[in-house]
């Protein structure tokens, strides 16, 4: 409901976003499945509601910016949901961190890199979760993993992307990432010499093999310092 009305009547809702950010952090914090699914949609609809300003004559209160006043909550959040073993819950928290790494209002500047300053101090522990949870899957199996791993690998790739879109240069540090963005990349084929046979087919890992590859051409972009195409 409260997505709602953000939705809804961004500028109204201004006022209230505080209080909604506290709420969100607070459910997040809940055992259900679902209440955990729905505060990280609520907090993703937030971070895509950053820069709504306020009408005059409705608050007198600056614009209320959530990333700036409340990273380090979200992301602290989101990070320990990563590794949920409720497959929806883990992919949407992947899906939050790309909401987070998205520029603009949902109108205006949208998909565009946020400020590196709101990204840099968080990247590290992010990757970490990312690394010892969604992409820790052991990838020697194929037919051990099955379509909600595989989706959850696909989020945590795009989220990958998005913090290097978002970090630029300054991920260097983290280039190690890009031996599992390689490992995605083959998943399900199996190469011997110059022959390449798809051991593993299906529309969803074709998406895996396609996110990885652009996921590593994202990384390369920002280490290097190239203004690479917007990620999502």
């Amino acid at each position: 409901m409260l997505e709602r009305c953000l939705a809804a009547a961004p500028v109204t809702f201004v006022p209230h976003i505080s209080a909604t950010v506290d709420a969100a952090l607070n459910l997040i914090q809940s055992d259900n499945v679902r209440v955990q699914y729905q505060a990280l949609q609520l907090i993703g609809s937030l971070c895509c509601a950053n820069t709504v300003e306020s009408e005059e004559g409705v608050t007198s209160d600056c614009p209320v910016l959530v990333r700036e006043n409340y990273a380090a909550q979200i992301l602290e959040s989101v990070a320990r949901h990563v590794s949920s073993p409720c497959t929806k819950v883990a992919a949407h928290a992947c899906l939050t961190i790309v909401s987070y790494c998205r520029g603009g209002n949902g109108r205006d500047d949208c998909l565009l890199p946020i400020d590196q300053d709101l990204v840099l101090p968080h990247v590290g522990t992010l990757l970490e979760s990312l690394k010892t949870g969604p992409l820790a899957v052991d990838l020697s199996q194929p037919n051990s993993i099955n379509e909600g791993t595989v989706t959850v690998l696909i989020r945590a790739i795009g989220a990958v992307a998005c913090l290097a879109n978002a970090s630029g240069p300054a991920f260097l540090p983290h280039y190690s990432i890009m031996s599992g963005l390689t490992s995605c990349a083959t998943f399900g084929l199996e190469i011997a010499g110059q022959t390449v046979t798809v051991s593993k087919n299906g529309h969803e890992m074709a998406m895996l093999r396609g996110s990885a590859i652009e996921a590593a051409t994202i990384v390369g972009q920002a280490i290097s310092g190239e203004e690479g195409e917007n990620v999502g």
